[in-house]
């Protein structure tokens, strides 16, 4: 490996930590195929049994060189559940803090979810609270 070589793989590997951080999702196009998009929508799939992916990088280096979403797929996962796991958990602790009113026996969930919306937005709107709400989550 060239000195040139060793540089952009340091670059790549780099690059594929920050996946998540720089507004990539994937989700499983099937057990062993990943789709991963950026903040842009434009989306690679990635086969983890294989090793290969359709970006243009993997592409133009005919598979020589791993590129970032091979390196980094697995870690974007774990990111992805990490937050989610942690919305979810906010989302419950709020839900069990819905004091207003008893939740009726009948259960209506769009009036329980409408309590949660409420209760989060208004939370948001103290600046000590404010968290951003990845775009996957809509």
């Amino acid at each position: 490996m060239t000195s040139d070589e060793a540089r952009m793989m340091a670059n790549v590997n780099t690059r594929a930590l920050r996946l998540f951080e720089d507004g990539y999702r994937c989700r499983f196009r099937s057990n062993h195929i990943l789709e991963i998009r950026n903040a842009d929508g434009t989306g690679y799939l990635v086969d983890r049994q294989t090793g290969t992916c359709t970006c243009p990088f993997y592409q133009r280096h005919d598979g020589r060189h791993p590129c970032k979403h091979l390196l980094g797929a697995d870690r974007l996962l774990i990111r992805q559940r990490e937050c989610r796991r942690l919305l979810a958990l906010t989302l419950l602790k709020i839900w069990a803090s819905l004091d207003d009113q008893a939740i009726p026996e009948s259960f209506n969930s769009s009036l329980v979810l409408l309590k949660v919306a409420r209760r989060w937005t208004a939370h948001q709107t103290q600046p000590a609270n404010r968290v951003s709400i990845p775009a996957w989550f809509y």
